[in-house]
């Protein structure tokens, strides 16, 4: 009785194998059909060519993690070891020589050197703002530049924008044309407001301990402490727009003059920049010469080494490594 029922399973199952076979699945019909064949191959190949599904959402979620900022690139490693250290050396070299040629203010007179001009004019009424400008200042290239590749592109693709595979390439260029503002522009930012905050509290708490004569003489310099933090920031000014240069040069596109206009303002922002830089050095010079005792002078520059500029350095090395 068993082997029966057995036999009749047996039976029916191979039936059914046979009316499949003869009748065939949908998804051996869809295989059998050119047309369908065709359209698959075609789907596959607008999928391989521009990913809209899981890569486009990894895509997207990437550009909101990356915050508008681009990473921070800069080739060869000989070039980017220079363009790091070079600017420290050339500020302790200034202070140094500063110190080492130290004269002291004229009893009853007046100093006047060739930095005065900088000094008075933009470092001591706007110098902490400088590097904030100038971080402004990229990030309003990169946002003109990114508006008038969008523009080019929509203008392009409404005139020509026909078939699917138009369509596709379309959203995946809007896709990767998300909004930049610039290597590290946002964490710059932040960097460059936490340094000045602490640097307010400690003027702020220098002042309040020789204000109550808990201290006897200067144990820093305001003026070097301000043109110190101004420096590093410019410092990485100078090393984030080296690194938009670059890639705005490996991005180029012969047929778009955004392109090159974005090429010649950041070079001439890096151009301001290294003037700013360089301005301040001399005029450390001088008042380091003229206006500090040297060990003032090297106690701020010490501080500040090791509070700002050390720190930053590192954060600039481990977000090249990061890249």
């Amino acid at each position: 009785m068993a082997t029966a029922v057995v036999n009749r399973g047996t039976r029916a199952g191979k039936q059914e194998q046979q009316q499949q076979q003869q009748q065939g699945s949908p998804a051996a019909a869809m295989a059998g059909s050119p047309s369908s064949s065709q359209a698959a191959e075609t789907a596959f190949d607008l999928e391989e060519t521009y990913p809209l599904n899981s890569a486009s959402k990894t895509a997207r979620s990437s550009l909101c993690i990356s915050s508008y900022s681009d990473p921070l690139v800069l080739e060869p490693h000989t070039a980017f070891q220079a363009l790091l250290l070079a600017p420290l050396v050339m500020w302790w070299v200034a202070i140094l020589l500063g110190m080492w040629v130290y004269e002291g203010r004229p009893h009853g007179q007046r100093v006047h050197h060739v930095m005065l001009w900088f000094d008075r004019g933009l470092l001591r009424p706007a110098g902490p703002l400088l590097p904030f400008a100038v971080l402004a200042a990229r990030a309003g290239v990169h946002w003109l530049a990114h508006k008038l590749q969008v523009g080019g592109v929509s203008s392009s693709s409404s005139s020509g924008n026909r078939g699917v595979a138009a369509r596709v390439q379309q959203q995946q260029r809007q896709q990767q044309q998300g909004m930049r503002l610039g290597s590290l522009a946002l964490s710059c930012l932040v960097v460059y407001s936490s340094m000045a905050v602490a640097r307010l509290a400690i003027y702020l708490t220098h002042y309040f301990l020789l204000k109550n004569r808990l201290l006897e003489f200067h144990v820093v310099s305001d003026h070097i402490f301000l043109a110190a933090t101004m420096l590093i920031s410019l410092h990485t000014e100078l090393l984030c727009l080296m690194s938009d240069m670059l890639r705005a040069i490996r991005s180029r596109d012969s047929s778009n003059k955004a392109v090159l206009w974005h090429e010649v303002a950041l070079a001439l922002l890096f151009v301001v920049a290294l003037s700013l830089y360089l301005f301040t050095a001399a005029d450390m010079y001088y008042t380091a010469k003229y206006f500090h005792f040297p060990l003032e002078s090297f106690s701020t520059t010490v501080l500040v080494f090791i509070m700002f500029q050390l720190p930053v350095v590192l954060w600039l090395v481990r977000q090249r490594s990061q890249r």
